[in-house]
């Protein structure tokens, strides 16, 4: 992981204005078909996060997302670390760490298996075969895809 929230907000003061206020106003955020039901200091992360790779800065994007999950751990929000633990996978994946994102994706999809959410474990399923596919096991990938 890259740390604890705290350690991360010393070295960037802008995100304490993000995860200090107390979160009183839940929050629906998208990821893929599955609706999240999160306060707003959390979901901005993570959608700060995907913003921040989409935009080609993988390493601030990783790190704003391990800040998400460290932050929904402290608060015993499950749903969000799933979403936080899928996403992490996800920009992992999209950043050739291959081995980073198969943890991060294989705590999510037991995550999603634990609490019976089918949707949660076809992301983890989509996004597993789409590694595949980055690492050319297309037959891997057929059955990633086929779940």
């Amino acid at each position: 992981m890259f740390g604890s929230v705290s350690s991360f907000i010393k070295g960037n003061a802008a995100w304490v204005a993000v995860i200090s206020p107390p979160c009183v106003y839940p929050r629906a955020a998208t990821t893929g078909s599955l609706v999240l039901i999160m306060t707003n200091a959390l979901a901005d992360l993570l959608a700060e996060g995907q913003r921040c790779i989409l935009a080609g800065a993988s390493e601030v994007g990783l790190h704003v997302s391990a800040a998400a999950l460290d932050a929904a751990r402290a608060a015993g929000d499950g749903t969000a670390e799933l979403a936080a633990l899928t996403q992490l996978g996800t920009l992992a994946r999209m950043g050739s760490r291959h081995a980073q994102a198969q943890r991060w994706l294989d705590l999510a999809a037991a995550g999603y298996e634990a609490a019976g959410d089918a949707d949660g474990q076809a992301q983890v399923a989509v996004q597993r075969g789409q590694m595949a596919l980055d690492l050319g096991d297309y037959g891997e990938a057929t059955e990633w895809f086929g779940q």
